[in-house]
């Protein structure tokens, strides 16, 4: 009863404050009643320890999918040959990053969450500078804090649970690595920008906004009764797949200081992963590719990662323009639409991501990369020639959900309005099952 009163409390609390996200967050928590690993068969596989072991297998075999290693000498000769500046945070640093911790977040394999630094004595803070710029001067990370724990979870919960493809890993890591990257963000977020194309993970900007600049492009063009040409690129497993030396040799090429370079080498290099699942904990595993999805840094690395090509879209002044600025593609970290007034245009902007992807060990999904025409009345008799990519003709559609929004060729809302109608009364149908 006591828990259930604290239950009752913090939402009333967060209902009273209008603390409307986390309000809804917990509404979701307690009325779902799901949980990671509910499922006794995934994949074809039977049995909490034997879908434990598949996920293992699976994980380290996507993990482990680089074939590229040419840049690693290269990265490896600059941090050798250069001479390494001191990188140090103060404990005033260190206290800041503390407190921006989330609380109420799983802890890592040692047991510690984020609660134990937040509340301490301020004599911690001094110790864990002392002991974070040694590990940036020196490039080295105890084993346990390397330590990371994959857990699957589920993509869309009204989707097949015993589908693995429905499932995508989140990394737990252990909280002192946590406030190293906070610390990293913080001091040297200059070296880490990315272009004004790139909405995802950035101060003041959300999907709501990339979708809004998606409308406000397509509604210039249509007003000067010109249609538009979209493209959604659907990269696979894209935090998953990043090559980690060409990560690291585009880290180097922005300047970022070395000694932090070198860092994150030992870091990704020497990491040990283990897949939990059901309380089961697997054996460890090495990873050569892949940020951490769910690690702080890791959607900031991946903007990095991906910037080269938004600065090849924008530098081939192919597509869509609003007077001189050319506005042919938006993302949102890996969620990509390119836009061209021409199949043509299109293409060339398609071949572009295509060659890139090539040389970055990307791989674009065919079938889920598909292309939508959005056209005034007086256009609607323009016949529209397929696109390829890697020769295969993409499809064309009619609507296509990006960033949670449904997006017609028509530029109707009803069918995103009935999306968010049938969302309000299944919110509706939670609080009357859960508090009647």
């Amino acid at each position: 009863m006591d828990k259930d009163k604290q239950i009752a409390d913090s939402l009333a609390n967060k209902f009273l404050n209008k603390d409307t996200k986390d309000f809804w967050k917990d509404i979701n928590s307690q009325c779902s009643g799901y949980g990671c690993g509910v499922a006794s068969s995934v994949g074809g596989v039977t049995g909490t320890v034997n879908v434990c072991n598949m996920w293992h297998d699976h994980f380290k075999q996507m993990l482990n999918s680089s074939v590229d290693f040419s840049r690693k000498d290269k990265v490896m000769e600059e941090i050798n040959s250069c001479s390494l500046e001191e990188c140090c945070f103060s404990p005033l640093a260190v206290k800041t990053a503390v407190h921006k911790l989330k609380k109420g977040k799983s802890a890592g394999l040692d047991g510690i969450s984020a609660e134990h630094y937040i509340f301490s004595h301020d004599r911690l803070n001094v110790l864990l500078c002392l002991f974070i710029n040694s590990s940036v001067n020196h490039g080295y990370l105890p084993v346990n804090v390397l330590d990371t724990v994959i857990s699957p979870i589920l993509k869309d919960k009204k989707g097949t649970v015993t589908d693995k493809d429905n499932y995508r890993p989140i990394a737990v890591t252990c909280i002192s690595s946590k406030i190293i990257e906070i610390l990293v963000l913080g001091k040297f977020s200059e070296f880490l920008e990315s272009s004004d194309h790139q909405f995802g993970f950035k101060q003041n900007q959300s999907t709501d906004m990339c979708v809004f600049a998606l409308k406000e492009i397509i509604d210039y063009y249509n007003t000067k009764s010109s249609p538009v040409y979209l493209c959604f690129m659907d990269a696979s497993k894209a935090f998953d797949k990043v090559n980690h030396w060409f990560l690291f040799e585009k880290l180097l090429l922005r300047g970022l200081p070395v000694p932090i370079v070198r860092l994150l080498v030992y870091w990704y290099s020497s990491q040990n992963f283990f897949v939990s699942w059901s309380g089961v904990l697997s054996s460890a595993f090495k990873v050569t590719n892949g940020v951490r999805q769910g690690g702080i840094m890791s959607p900031i690395l991946y903007n990095v990662f991906i910037d080269d090509l938004s600065f090849l879209l924008s530098g081939s002044k192919v597509g869509c323009h609003i007077k001189d600025t050319c506005v042919n593609h938006l993302f949102y970290a890996d969620d990509s639409v390119l836009l061209a007034p021409s199949p043509y245009a299109l293409q060339k902007l398609v071949d572009i991501c295509q060659i890139y992807a090539s040389q970055n060990e990307i791989t674009y999904n065919v079938k889920k990369t598909v292309c939508m025409s959005v056209m005034s009345e007086s256009c609607k008799h323009i016949h529209v020639p397929n696109v390829f990519l890697e020769e295969c003709p993409l499809l064309w559609v009619e609507s296509q959900k990006y960033l949670g929004v449904f997006l017609s060729c028509n530029m109707n809302d009803k069918k995103d309005m009935r999306r968010q109608l049938r969302s309000i009364y299944g919110k509706g149908n939670q609080l009357l099952r859960k508090f009647r």
